[in-house]
């Protein structure tokens, strides 16, 4: 903030104080606000707000990075927070580099705290402001970071251009640190992409500029080493460098991040190799891992190899389970919504850059407008309009392809999902007998131990819960009943002849669920196949469709839809008729 000349007049200095005050105090509320609206718990961060009042943005940033070090990123995000919002109107050429890097840190933040959209949102507004300072040496980290942001997405190819962009401005800036975390980018998406040979050229360049005093950066070079290894099928050599990356983790403490995708790797490399016993020894130490770090995405990832896994032994009740949470997992983390609302404040920031470079040279054509005729300034501008509007139809159209794309990948999920659902819930009613026989020698040995098992909250006991647990399964499986929108907890426990509390405690307890919840899956799975089938059910309204299957309205039908399939009811339809036709396609012309 500058300091104020002696020939402000003393009610002109009290006035601009005035508005200082008033606009901080702003910032301030509205902080305030956004982190009470969101968690009670987060008024205890209302002493750190307090803390910012009056502080300068060197001061900022400086206590945002002490937080850091001290491990409170959520108190870090104050300061930074205060300072990104300080605008960069009426800031020096330092100030508005600190204000981009503030942007910057908290889009780092918003990443750990899986945040990705967010994350994304920050870095292009960091980006556009640190673009006007004259000295720019931070600009690749910005590249950088957006590329993870798109790989996470598995938008390898965006992903690929942003760690390019960052790996050159870095390597002009002479930042090494920044060109090393690029290139190490580059490797991994090259690895994921097949190209292993790209790969390992990535891979030498980063050991060329790779701190050897750096003790992550060395784990990350054998790690990506390790997953060159696993694409070229090489999985004993691989899954001893996987080895060495658990014991180089352990004893030179690299974060549970780093220990947990070694994991992870160890035990696809041990899918691939056909060694079953070695995939769940890793994979339950990946499970474990990540649960105890809150890393979703791998978690998530972890159930769904889990329940090939069980599926595999006979073990289908787990498989389904694992399956499940699969699905939630999914749902909870990749919210494409948003994504595709920041992809697109990052495609209009792009439209502006070319703006102000059209702008420019506009400009220098202006000053040698003596020397052309009023004609040929003219089709000049009729061009340059042509080419904007063609650029930017080309370009709106290539990003309506990728959403399109994404809500293509999004309904052969949830397909195959359903597919796969209902492959197990066959199983499963083929398999009744056998789990009945297996319970009922368990019961009796119970018997002659003297030790009934009963639950804490009730009196009802395992074989009572088996019961009823069958009997509903019925009732879901073999009856349309829950369709019906008077299908309530007390309707089905009529249904099963049990009481209210038992018929809620064995689904809660079996199937992990409450009740809404439960009846919900059903009736959305039961939509997405009328959805489908054209034949039967195309002449019905998706209204109709909602209340085919117990929802009384359509907004709820919809939003119940898109929190289990992340899609609308009207777009899954429109992807169920498309695939219809291709499938039918290929079956003519075959």
């Amino acid at each position: 903030m500058s300091v104020l000349s002696s020939s402000l007049s003393p009610k002109a200095g009290i006035q601009q104080h005035l508005m200082t005050a008033i606009f901080f105090v702003i910032i301030v509320t509205v902080l305030v606000v956004l982190v009470c609206c969101t968690d009670s718990k987060h008024n205890k961060y209302s002493p750190v707000v307090r803390k910012t009042s009056g502080l300068k943005m060197e001061k900022l940033m400086d206590g945002g990075d002490s937080l850091v070090e001290a491990e409170k990123p959520d108190e870090a995000l104050v300061y930074y927070m205060v300072a990104a919002n300080r605008g960069d109107e009426d800031l020096t050429d330092s100030e508005r580099q600190l204000c981009g890097k503030a942007h910057l840190n908290v889009g780092k933040i918003h990443y750990l705290n899986h945040s990705y959209a967010k994350a994304l949102e920050f870095y292009t507004k960091g980006l556009k402001i640190y673009e006007k300072c004259e000295n720019q040496p931070e600009t690749g980290r910005f590249y950088n970071n957006m590329g993870v942001i798109y790989d996470v997405f598995r938008d390898y190819e965006m992903g690929m251009n942003y760690y390019k962009k960052g790996y050159e401005l870095s390597r002009l800036s002479g930042d090494t640190l920044n060109m090393y975390n690029a290139l190490t980018n580059m490797t991994g998406i090259s690895t994921l992409q097949g190209d292993t040979k790209s790969a390992r050229k990535y891979l030498k360049l980063s050991e060329e500029v790779r701190d050897k005093n750096n003790e992550t950066a060395f784990f990350m070079s054998r790690f990506n080493f390790m997953l060159i290894l696993i694409f070229e099928k090489k999985y004993n050599e691989a899954a001893k460098i996987g080895q060495e990356c658990i014991a180089y983790c352990n004893s030179h403490n690299i974060g549970k991040q780093y220990l947990c995708h070694t994991y992870q790797k160890i035990y696809k490399t041990y899918m691939n190799a056909d060694k079953p016993d070695s995939v769940m020894k890793y994979l339950q130490q990946c499970l474990s891992v990540a649960r105890e770090g809150d890393f979703f995405d791998l978690q998530t990832e972890a159930y769904r190899d889990y329940a090939t896994i069980l599926e595999m032994r006979g073990d289908y009740v787990g498989a389904y389970n694992n399956l499940s949470r699969y699905i939630e997992g999914t749902d909870s983390i990749y919210n494409r919504r948003d994504f595709d609302v920041a992809k697109n404040t990052q495609f209009l920031y792009e439209q502006e850059k070319i703006n102000r470079e059209i702008e420019n040279l506009h400009n220098e054509q202006k000053k040698s407008e003596n020397v052309i005729t009023l004609q040929s300034f003219a089709i000049a501008i009729a061009v340059v309009v042509c080419l904007i509007i063609a650029f930017a139809l080309i370009t709106i159209y290539r990003h309506k392809k990728r959403i399109d794309r994404s809500y293509t990948d999004l309904y052969e999920v949830n397909s195959n999902s359903m597919a796969y659902i209902e492959l197990l819930r066959q199983r499963l009613r083929e398999s009744h007998e056998k789990i009945a026989l297996l319970e009922k020698s368990s019961v009796q040995a119970d018997d002659e131990s003297g030790e009934e098992r009963r639950y804490v909250s009730s009196n009802l006991n395992e074989e009572t819960q088996k019961d009823l647990v069958e009997a509903i399964s019925k009732v879901m499986e073999e009856t349309e009943e829950y369709c019906n929108p008077d299908f309530t907890l007390d309707y089905l426990t009529q249904i099963v002849g049990s009481n209210r509390k038992y018929v809620s405690q064995a689904i809660n307890h079996t199937f992990n669920k409450n009740f809404t919840n439960f009846v919900n899956e059903f009736r959305i799975q039961k939509a997405c196949m009328r959805l489908a089938d054209e034949e039967n059910y195309g002449h019905l309204t998706i209204r109709a469709i909602g209340e085919s299957v117990g929802f009384k309205s359509t907004s709820t039908f919809t939003g119940v839809f898109r929190r289990i399939t992340g899609l609308t009811p009207s777009i899954y339809q429109e992807k169920a008729r498309r695939q219809k036709k291709i499938e039918d396609s290929e079956e003519f012309s075959g």
